[in-house]
């Protein structure tokens, strides 16, 4: 079947008879052959739904050729009452074009295994043909059931005659794991081919000082997230001992976290309590928002719980009061700000309304200073720049400065050939 793309009323592609299907399909009706054969021809091109969505399709879009479609449906009922063809079940499964693929592809497969080639040899190509003894079966079965009532396909005979052979052929490769071997062989292909890269990410791993914050040490080598686990996985699958070593650095990094948890919490404790932070830093909530761990885990509150009652219980009450008090306990508390919205938004606090230059400013001073951007540190960081502690120009500033220690610390990435 050719078909016919189209958008239904929702939006998607739909394929539906053309044209030149139904004429292709009116030449076999007027071929002259047996029912029977016509039936099966038909058939195996189209279905009886296909041509009910299209008749639809055609009336909604007002196409030319609905009569003809009206009138292959009434061929497909009629035979149905002749033959007794079930129309629920007619498939459009294969076609004359896809029988002669089939037909190639077992051709292949017989010349394959009648090579002198290796057996491995042998498993990779017949692996490109069908991808299992099962995929094999259901291929050469619709090739039975189609290709054998088709007059025009006389050399079908000889592969067919050959089908045991082939599938037990491939069902020996299976048994004896050489397809296993292969397909983990190709799983592992662009392992090998990016293992330097891989090697290079993952010894840098473990040598950094800053890979116990892993969005640190992504941004340090310019990488995202995937990429890095996927050089984990390259070294987990070819490199043992320096995946030891990765671990290793791992644990180290673990113990790490807890113990700057564990001081930040302490720290955040005695801020509340003071006003000034042990840094020297005065307290306030945007510092709290900017240091307070687990705020980017889906269930914060939850693992600062945990983590609280089993490593700082005696900072439990202070810590959940402030959060409570000041109703950072929401589930979406800490859900990043779209910034695109704001700008859709008219803001006017105490009679002035916040430019989209504005509101950039604010938003790089949260990001500069290491503030998450979030609907509460917008709001703090709002009042701040309206109340004159930062501007345009010292943020700019800030910006230059920042974009110059940035270049200065890069770490250049390796590249693979």
């Amino acid at each position: 079947m050719e078909g016919m793309e189209i958008l239904n009323l929702d939006g998607k592609k739909e394929i539906i008879l053309s044209i030149n299907d139904v004429k292709s399909m009116f030449d076999i009706i007027n071929s002259g052959l047996g029912d029977e054969i016509i039936a099966t021809k038909l058939s195996s091109y189209c279905d009886y739904h296909t041509i009910l969505e299209s008749i639809r399709m055609y009336n909604i879009f007002e196409l030319d050729g609905i009569e003809q479609l009206n009138n292959l449906k009434l061929v497909y009922e009629d035979l149905n009452k002749t033959v007794g063809l079930n129309l629920e079940k007619i498939s459009c499964k294969i076609n004359l074009e896809e029988i002669n693929q089939s037909l190639m592809k077992i051709n292949k497969a017989i010349e394959i295994i009648n090579s002198d080639d290796n057996e491995y040899n042998k498993a990779e190509k017949l692996l490109e043909l069908y991808k299992n003894a099962e995929d094999l079966r259901k291929n050469v079965a619709l090739l039975i059931k189609y290709g054998k009532s088709d007059e025009s396909l006389d050399n079908i005979t000889v592969p067919l005659d050959n089908y045991d052979n082939i599938l037990n052929y491939y069902k020996e490769l299976e048994d004896k794991g050489i397809f296993d071997n292969i397909k983990y062989a190709l799983s592992i292909k662009d392992y090998f081919y990016n293992y330097q890269y891989a090697s290079f990410v993952i010894n840098h791993y473990i040598t950094s000082s800053k890979s116990y914050i892993e969005r640190m040490f992504l941004r340090e080598l310019g990488i995202s997230k995937e990429v890095y686990d996927f050089c984990l996985k390259t070294i987990e699958e070819l490199d043992v001992e320096l995946y030891k070593k990765y671990q290793a650095k791992k644990e180290e990094n673990a113990k790490i976290r807890h113990i700057r948890n564990t001081t930040t919490i302490e720290n955040l404790a005695e801020g509340i309590k003071t006003g000034i932070l042990p840094d020297g830093t005065e307290f306030n909530m945007l510092e709290f928002l900017k240091r307070i761990p687990f705020k980017n885990k889906p269930n914060f509150i939850s693992t600062l719980t945990q983590f609280m009652r089993n490593c700082t219980p005696n900072e439990y009450h202070t810590i959940m009061s402030y959060i409570r008090n000041n109703r950072l306990n929401a589930d979406n508390v800490f859900k990043p700000l779209e910034v695109k919205t704001l700008y859709e938004m008219k803001i006017i606090i105490n009679g002035i309304e916040l430019t989209k230059q504005d509101i950039d400013t604010i938003v790089d001073y949260l990001k500069l200073n290491g503030f998450p951007v979030i609907n509460k540190t917008f709001v703090l960081a709002r009042t701040k720049y309206l109340n004159g502690e930062f501007t345009k120009e010292t943020i700019r500033e800030q910006k230059q400065k920042s974009s110059q220690n940035s270049n200065k610390v890069k770490v250049l990435i390796p590249s693979c050939k």
